[in-house]
């Protein structure tokens, strides 16, 4: 956490500019980037949350929340498809990344999240695909203990 931290500073930092010719231009944080890191911190944040307290039905609730952090995401950068956010997440993130073993370790958590994410995304879309005339004798099956 203190990686994205660290990296919103730097973007908070007037410093931190163009106008600076110390400062290399790869290395500009710029709107889409801090929007993104701005992004991981909060995903990070809930999934700490959710993983030291939490029950399913908070982790399905941790889901939803996502899901609002992600809209909000594409609400302030409109140019990301839905689909390749999260890979942009991944890209921002590498770019600012000094590769050290505590940052790869982050990223690696980071990664880990969101296909835990995408794992629950997917399967309440599989559910929800699930034909109404079928939904009731699924929650039998399942009740009693088949699957």
């Amino acid at each position: 956490m203190h990686f994205v931290e660290g990296l919103l500073f730097n973007f908070n930092n007037p410093e931190r500019t163009e106008d600076n010719p110390d400062y290399a231009k790869e290395f500009l944080v710029t709107h889409l980037n801090s929007v993104a890191m701005r992004l991981v911190n909060r995903f990070m944040r809930m999934t700490n949350l959710v993983n030291m307290n939490g029950d399913a039905n908070d982790k399905l609730q941790w889901a939803v929340a996502v899901n609002t952090a992600l809209e909000t995401f594409r609400k302030d950068v409109p140019t990301i498809s839905s689909d390749s956010v999260l890979g942009e997440i991944n890209r921002v993130m590498d770019k600012f990344s000094s590769r050290t073993q505590r940052e790869m370790n982050f990223l690696n958590y980071v990664d880990a999240t969101m296909d835990y994410y995408q794992t629950i995304e997917a399967y309440h879309n599989w559910i929800n695909s699930v034909p109404d005339n079928l939904k009731n004798w699924h929650k039998r099956r399942t009740r009693h203990g088949m699957t």
